[in-house]
């Protein structure tokens, strides 16, 4: 259980000093300690965010960035791949090396692809980061090789 996610949710609708999960499977003992009266809305609302709440939906909604960056990233590395006319580019140090050597990086296009290639790398590195996935982690995960 991601009980900070859950704090979290509940923190976007209505004031609150923290929640408390009594037993993880009985949803009827978990608390809201509100910080201040909250509104018959809120209340309904803290309600239907804790229906809804599974250890399931909570890491797909925390993975989201990060997927949304490897889509990033794999697409950079096929216009990479497309540019240097080989079958594959995985973003690999090895491979940016390589591609850094190509005659293709010296063009304007190529300049584009290094520096979107960086900022994707980058950008996966922080969102993988926010979920657990050091280097190259990351990188196995992104290209579902683990």
């Amino acid at each position: 259980m991601n009980i900070n996610h859950l704090h979290n949710k509940i923190a976007a609708v209505a004031n609150i000093n923290g929640v408390s999960i009594g037993n993880e499977t009985d949803k009827a003992t978990w608390q809201v300690s509100y910080a201040e009266q909250p509104t018959p809305e809120q209340v309904a609302q803290v309600q239907t965010i804790i229906d809804a709440y599974s250890d399931e939906s909570a890491q797909a909604e925390m993975e989201a960035p990060f997927v949304v960056a490897c889509e990033q990233f794999r697409n950079v590395c096929g216009q990479i791949a497309t540019a240097m006319n080989v079958a594959k580019f995985k973003g690999g140090f090895d491979e940016m090396i390589e591609f850094q050597s190509s005659q293709v990086s010296a063009t304007a296009d190529g300049m584009r692809l290094a520096l979107a290639w960086s900022a994707a790398n980058e950008l996966c590195k922080y969102e993988g980061g926010k979920i657990g996935l050091g280097q190259p982690a990351w990188w196995y995960r992104c290209w579902e090789l683990a």
